[in-house]
């Protein structure tokens, strides 16, 4: 019976290592059950966070895209802005010149408006002049009509004078050989 017994407490020592195992294996079970249950949980928060992060990287990459498109416009603006600004430097200089050229322009236009002037004041004058000249040219050709009517009354009268002189000395000579003749 001894054997009984020790066989009874062999078996009742087995049975509680195995009660201790198996509230051991319970423990670390019901542990095992929270660490799985606490990693599922952080797989999931993991997981949402890594969505959460994937949609932050999406409007990130689009943002950036934006920034990107933005840069290239700030920078096509800056060429252009460069190019405007070469471009005004050169309407700028422009501007000078032609100003400078007005201004010369404007100096010749002065001196010819003073040489106008005075080329419509000599004209005036040789208008007065022609005209002068004309009133004398007319007086003497008035004169000269009346000098030429004179002449035209001269030579008319000297013709008469003439003809009563050819019949004069006609009847001179006419007398002169009757006064021969007869003498």
């Amino acid at each position: 019976m001894l054997e009984l017994i020790y066989a009874f407490l062999v078996a009742s020592q087995k049975v509680n290592q195995l009660s201790a195992k198996v509230e051991t294996a319970e423990k670390r079970a019901e542990e095992a059950e929270e660490a799985n249950k606490n990693f599922k949980q952080t797989i999931l928060q993991q997981e949402q966070d890594i969505t959460s992060l994937k949609r932050q990287l999406e409007v990130a990459q689009t943002s950036l895209d934006e920034t990107e498109t933005r840069l290239d416009s700030y920078k096509t603006r800056a060429d252009e802005g460069e190019n405007h600004k070469t471009t005004g430097e050169n309407l700028t200089r422009k501007v000078a010149m032609l100003e400078e050229e007005l201004e010369r322009t404007e100096r010749e236009l002065k001196e010819t408006h003073e040489k106008l002037r005075v080329t419509d004041v000599k004209a005036e004058h040789f208008e007065r002049a022609v005209t002068r000249a004309q009133e004398e040219r007319d007086e003497l050709e008035k004169k000269l009509d009346e000098a030429n009517l004179k002449l035209k009354e001269s030579q008319t009268e000297l013709e008469a004078l003439v003809t009563a002189m050819d019949a004069l000395v006609s009847s001179i000579t006419i007398s002169t050989v009757v006064l021969r003749a007869i003498g």
